[in-house]
């Protein structure tokens, strides 16, 4: 299948983008964990743009994974850079080598100990544009079952749990503190997919969801 071409926008106001043209860059640093350097750019219109910095993480892949019993698996996760717990989904690195829908197979046996059936490819995301590249898999996997423990590193701090969908939607959507932002996006096309399908198995997901929507968005 062909990818969907960009929605017809309607222009008012600024200028068609145009990519720049790179005339110099150092590299600062180069670890499998991040890449950083520094551009000499030139734009469309030939202003120059020096320094611009920029970041490169791995790419990475996620499971948004849905138990029999229709609830979300989940983990609760120390982030360093944030200092802060945050509500994510299993996720991780691709290795050298590695397909998207391997590392996410991997990823959640790794952090969860749990397994996937087929694997619903939802669509890649850049989580930050405006400094970083880097790319994120997320798929969408029905009933995810426990398979045996974790398999976790030693500075892998994390609780598994399991949420209620549309209370986690809701929660993403109102919360009062910073979030994990491309997760949230994740389970939003999750969610889309879920209210696409026509299969019994997600009916009930399903009728929950459009109930959620057709209320305003809201719980109550």
């Amino acid at each position: 299948m062909s990818p969907r071409p960009m929605p017809a926008c309607r222009p008012v106001g600024g200028r068609d983008p145009t990519p720049w043209t790179r005339l110099a860059s150092t590299v600062w640093i180069d670890d499998p964990w991040l890449t950083v350097r520094t551009d000499r750019a030139r734009t469309a219109s030939g202003a120059v743009v020096d320094p611009f910095h920029v970041a490169r993480f791995p790419d990475w892949a996620a499971v948004v994974g849905v138990t029999a019993e229709d609830r979300l698996l989940m983990v609760r996760v120390y982030r360093h850079p944030v200092e802060s717990v945050l509500l994510e989904f299993p996720a991780g690195g691709i290795d050298a080598g590695e397909t998207p829908e391997a590392a996410a197979r991997r990823e959640l046996r790794e952090e969860t100990g749990f397994a996937a059936g087929a694997l619903i490819a939802l669509p890649p995301m850049h989580p930050s544009t405006g400094r970083a590249s880097g790319t994120a898999w997320p798929f969408l996997a029905v009933d995810v079952r426990p398979e045996g423990p974790p398999d976790l590193e030693e500075s892998e701090d994390l609780e598994i749990v399991t949420c209620d969908l549309v209370e986690v939607l809701d929660w993403y959507a109102h919360a009062p503190t910073p979030v994990a932002g491309v997760h949230f996006a994740m389970l939003s096309c999750a969610a889309i997919r879920i209210l696409a399908d026509r299969g019994k198995r997600l009916e009930a997901l399903r009728t929950r969801l459009a109930a959620y929507f057709a209320n305003g968005g809201a719980t109550g």
